[in-house]
């Protein structure tokens, strides 16, 4: 290698160094900002924390949309993001712009998009109408799980109230294990449709399950929806109870009558299986049992 090749050489590693150095001192010294402040800092090298909601890459452009109390702002990079998510909580470092009048961070080459821990505050289902537009974790047991066309809706109850969850696409084959009666705790967006709040997680990931459950139906699910399984098979599990010349079987406070069906006399609890559908002469939801197991 001669003299004018070295020295080349000498000069293109100066400039990689001075380049790693000036996007490692860029980094560090760039301001933390709230998603919403972004706007102010036009032309300038900002700080911002968020949840990706979505991720969206054409050739070696990716942009992604991060959410925090209330704001959302696009980043762009052209850096590698294959371990970045939906529902991940990241930090990005970059310069303020514009594209169509709309604001958005542009992370260059030498700065950074980095995974931070956050916990999603936890609140009860009764609690959700002042969390409007916000991500919050819930907790409660499935009552109802229907799946309506390309899309699920799951109905959880807590001690004091019910609330629907809808998860865009179908359960995978590892989702399966979520049923009825399971206790889970749901991590979602707070939304309105129809006047009633329900719960809009990213994806099924966002679903843990605390406890597994017996699976099967559940008097709050018949209760609540009954609507939705009118003359279907179900399995459903109670204590006998013989009041005013008609057999029910109870449970959590809830009764369900028994059509053409006698319970014998027992204090434990009874298993059965059969339609359960609307009886018009009594203007009642009932069962008509064709299997039963003490």
């Amino acid at each position: 290698m001669n003299l004018r090749n070295i020295r080349i050489l000498s000069i293109a590693v100066a400039l990689i160094g001075l380049t790693v150095l000036y996007g490692i001192s860029l980094s560090a010294k760039t301001p933390l900002v709230a998603l919403s402040d972004v706007p102010q800092y036009q032309g300038t090298y900002v700080t911002a924390h968020g949840m990706v909601e979505t991720v969206y890459t054409t050739g070696k452009r990716t942009s992604l949309t991060l959410y925090d109390k209330g704001t959302r702002m696009e980043v762009v990079t052209w850096n590698p993001v294959e371990s970045t998510a939906v529902g991940d909580w990241i930090s990005v470092t970059g310069r303020v712009g514009t594209y169509r009048g709309v604001p958005q961070i542009v992370v260059d080459e030498m700065l950074s998009i980095e995974h931070i821990p956050h916990a999603t505050p936890h609140i009860t289902i009764a609690d959700v109408s002042g969390h409007h537009g916000e991500y919050v974790s819930v907790e409660g047991r499935i009552v109802s799980l229907v799946m309506t066309g390309r899309n699920t809706v799951i109905h959880i109850k807590d001690d004091r109230r019910s609330i629907p969850v809808f998860v865009k696409g179908l359960p995978s084959d590892q989702d399966q294990a979520i049923t009825r009666g399971d206790r889970v705790r749901i991590a979602g967006k707070v939304v309105q449709y129809r006047r009633n709040y329900e719960i809009k997680p990213l994806s099924w990931e966002c679903i843990t399950v605390l406890e597994k459950g017996e699976g099967g139906f559940t008097m709050d699910e018949l209760a609540l929806y009954p609507e939705l399984y009118k003359g279907k098979e179900i399995t459903i599990v109670g204590h006998p109870q013989h009041r005013n010349g008609r057999d029910y079987l109870t449970s959590n406070g809830l009764s369900l009558l028994l059509i053409d069906h006698q319970l014998p006399e027992t204090q434990g609890t009874v298993t059965l299986h059969g339609r359960f559908d609307y009886d018009p002469a009594l203007f009642a939801y009932g069962l008509w049992a064709t299997d039963q197991k003490a």
